[in-house]
């Protein structure tokens, strides 16, 4: 039950991320420069809400940092369209 509870609160990830960046509270370039401690503190985050083994460490931390990317992606495009705009 805890790990889906954790799984479920990871997948929330990019739409407060999303948030954060339309309301000018960081930036995409800020998000960019700091994106080697955002990976360690969703290696960190991931080992404190799994179960003590590797296997459930890389299930949680993977994703979360896929989404991570994704959602600099988005913001990235999102942010030049309105540049061009």
């Amino acid at each position: 039950m805890h790990l889906l509870l954790s799984f479920g609160l990871i997948f929330q990830f990019p739409i407060i991320l999303i948030g954060l960046i339309n309301l000018n509270i960081v930036s995409v370039s800020f998000l960019k420069k700091k994106r080697i401690y955002i990976i360690l503190i969703a290696f960190i985050l991931a080992a404190i809400l799994t179960p003590p083994d590797g296997f459930s460490l890389f299930l949680l931390a993977l994703p979360l940092i896929l989404l991570f990317e994704l959602t600099l992606m988005i913001a990235g495009l999102r942010k030049r369209n309105k540049e061009i705009s």
